[in-house]
């Protein structure tokens, strides 16, 4: 009987002296009134579903009567763990057995531990919180949470109100894809040239996410130098790079997955600063006076982006009817200028240069550029391909000339020359005497 007190109810219990009449008195509880008499034995146990009532026979004319209510408790398939994404609505669900006049509160497992509901009654945020009290044959009380945040996730409660207290916890986990902590990740770094870096990308979501770096355009990422070890991608919130060079700068995206999508990428740009170079197409360009177009061209390496300038005897060259200026970007830190020199004089004859700075230095290239006769130009550069500017250029009608271009500037070449005017008059001339047979031959 002590196993049964201690395991069942762990109550204390009850008793009356009972009389000869045999009877239950009225002072027990209505479940044991209603058992029938005990029999003429010295030691009677009886169970209902609520009780235990223990008759022990002392003599004839008395005997004791001892009944125990059993406990309530808390079922163990209660406050089962949950896992929710966001806007999710999900229950907490306690269980309790012999709980007809108990009452069942739900806390948040906080410091201090925060009511949420008692009883029949929702004590915060009706909007968030639903109670359905005494479900399922009056067992069961069901704490429902809508519209699921972060801020929901973590320990919840539920007690009953026994001596002492009996409670049971149950965890609300939300998974959360992967966000990306913009305030942490730059979205820009800047290093001079032959430092070391480190680029950190940090993300936040459940369950931790892992964090993947590659080069947005899929080239291999180089931790030591432009020519060093690398991958392809890099594992790690942590890219470092050592003795960085030009070849390192470009756009790196962060991937971050937890295998709730979706994946977030974060794109962080590396700009690696360092002076210019300025390198000309070629040293020395050939054109013959009157040349009515001369191209050269510079390529120059910086970043950040310098200034160019063309410079000749001394002064700064502007745009005017005599010069023009182009420029072009050819890569992330290249970048091509064009000087182009219209009606070549003979004071337009001599050493440019082309002239870089930025904040971190300055540098120059010279081109020559020479005067040739006409014949010996086209002697010693044989007409082989014209350029897309003398094709423009016949097309308006000037003579295929016998010189062109040594290469395109924009591919590495240093010169385009375009004929002289003279050499257009002369076409125009002859296409003028020869007109009426050219209108017969086009309308016959």
């Amino acid at each position: 009987m002590h196993h049964h007190n201690n395991k069942q109810f762990n109550s204390v219990l009850s008793f009356e002296l009972v009389t000869l009449r045999r009877r239950i008195p009225s002072s027990a509880p209505a479940a044991v009134r209603s058992l029938p008499p005990f029999s003429a034995i010295s030691v009677t146990i009886r169970r209902s579903a609520e009780l235990f009532v223990l008759w022990l026979l002392l003599t004839d004319r008395f005997a004791v009567c001892l009944w125990a209510n059993r406990s309530p408790k808390i079922l163990d398939n209660s406050m089962q763990n949950v896992t929710a994404m966001r806007g999710d609505t999900v229950e907490f669900r306690c269980r309790v057995e012999n709980g007809a006049k108990s009452k069942v509160a739900f806390f948040r497992d906080e410091l201090p531990p925060k009511l949420v509901a008692y009883d029949e009654s929702v004590f915060r945020r009706t909007d968030k919180y639903e109670l359905l009290a005494r479900v399922n044959g009056g067992k069961e009380w069901i704490l429902r949470i809508r519209d699921v945040q972060e801020d929901d996730a973590g320990m919840y409660i539920c007690q009953l109100n026994t001596n002492p207290v009996l409670s049971r916890r149950g965890l609300l986990e939300l998974r959360i894809p992967p966000s990306i902590s913009r305030s942490s990740t730059p979205g820009a770094v800047e290093v001079r040239e032959g430092n070391n870096v480190t680029m950190t990308c940090t993300a936040n979501g459940n369950p931790k996410p892992t964090i993947v770096w590659r080069r947005s355009d899929r080239r291999i990422i180089r931790y030591n130098e432009a020519d060093g070890y690398g991958d392809t991608v890099h594992k790690g919130a942590e890219l470092p790079l050592s003795r960085v060079s030009r070849r390192h700068m470009g756009e790196y995206v962060c991937v971050a997955s937890n295998g709730i999508p979706p994946d977030e990428t974060l794109a962080i740009k590396l700009h690696v600063l360092f002076e210019p170079v300025v390198v000309p197409q070629s040293v020395v360009a050939e054109a013959p006076l009157n040349a009515l177009v001369v191209r050269i061209a510079c390529t120059v390496e910086a970043w950040p982006r310098p200034n160019v300038v063309w410079m000749f005897d001394g002064q700064m060259l502007h745009d005017s009817s005599r010069y023009g200026t182009e420029q072009s970007v050819a890569d992330r830190y290249k970048s091509v200028h064009i000087l182009e020199i219209r009606n070549a004089q003979k004071e337009q004859f001599g050493v440019y240069k082309c002239v870089a700075s930025n904040d971190y230095g300055s540098h120059f290239g010279e081109i020559r550029l020479i005067e040739v006769p006409r014949q010996q130009l086209a002697d010693h550069s044989p007409v082989a391909s014209l350029s897309e500017e003398i094709r423009r250029s016949v097309s308006r009608g000037l003579a295929p000339a016998q010189f062109t271009e040594q290469l395109d500037p924009l591919r590495g070449g240093a010169v385009v020359a375009v004929p002289s005017p003279k050499i257009a008059r002369t076409f125009f001339t002859l296409a003028f005497a020869f007109w009426p047979i050219i209108l017969l031959l086009l309308f016959s």
